[in-house]
């Protein structure tokens, strides 16, 4: 789990337990990114995410960087595309999730409340790039989603669920560390139920 802006900042490492993302969920906020890091750099985030995967390589894992973002970047556009075209030749797919209006929303001063960020005298509005976003999913061979309601939430995470390859630990039971431990629990009860029933015999040709 990362945030970025002109750069990015790990704030959770690569983990395959989701109650660790999920505890610091609440603290993404604002405030986390300095006030002298502004504007927004995919081409450096994405860097960042490659590097995760790269630092933690898994043969069984797909490798999958989810941005959310409202893709207004001061990159252009073919850079943008150009970092997304490396990190699929690596191996990984760039998902996006689009969060923001087609109006724009005024950014405000942090910590101020509601007083908008006035640099010029005027306000700042934060835009929304959707058709860089679904560029950016295309070139990444993943998938965009409007995740600005939460029924766009739920169809992302549906189509994450749906697009998982299929392996061979979901074709059958065989292959699951649990059965093999059930099989190996099973396994020696058989073989205790045989070596009490032995004693007992035993016991009875003896009397």
């Amino acid at each position: 789990l990362a945030i970025f802006a002109d750069w990015p900042y790990t704030l959770v490492p690569l983990t395959d337990d989701a109650d660790v993302v999920t505890f610091f969920g609440p603290w993404l906020t604002p405030e986390l990114v300095g006030t002298r890091d502004q504007g927004t750099s995919v081409p450096i985030a994405l860097g960042h995410a490659r590097a995760i995967w790269e630092a933690r390589p898994r043969d069984d894992a797909r490798r999958i960087v989810l941005m959310i973002s409202d893709a207004e970047v001061h990159d252009g556009r073919a850079e943008v595309l150009d970092s997304v075209a490396a990190g699929s030749v690596a191996g990984v797919e760039v998902w996006t999730a689009g969060v923001g209006t087609s109006a724009g929303a005024a950014r405000v001063v942090p910590g101020s409340g509601p007083a908008p960020l006035l640099p010029d005298g005027q306000p700042v509005v934060a835009g929304y790039a959707e058709g860089l976003l679904r560029a950016i999913a295309e070139q990444g061979r993943g998938s965009f989603h409007d995740v600005s309601g939460e029924s766009g939430a739920d169809d992302l995470v549906a189509a994450l669920v749906r697009d998982r390859p299929v392996t061979s630990t979901d074709d059958g039971l065989s292959w699951r560390p649990a059965f093999w431990l059930l099989f190996a629990a099973l396994l020696l009860l058989v073989v205790e139920a045989g070596a009490d029933f032995g004693r007992l015999a035993t016991r009875r040709r003896v009397a």
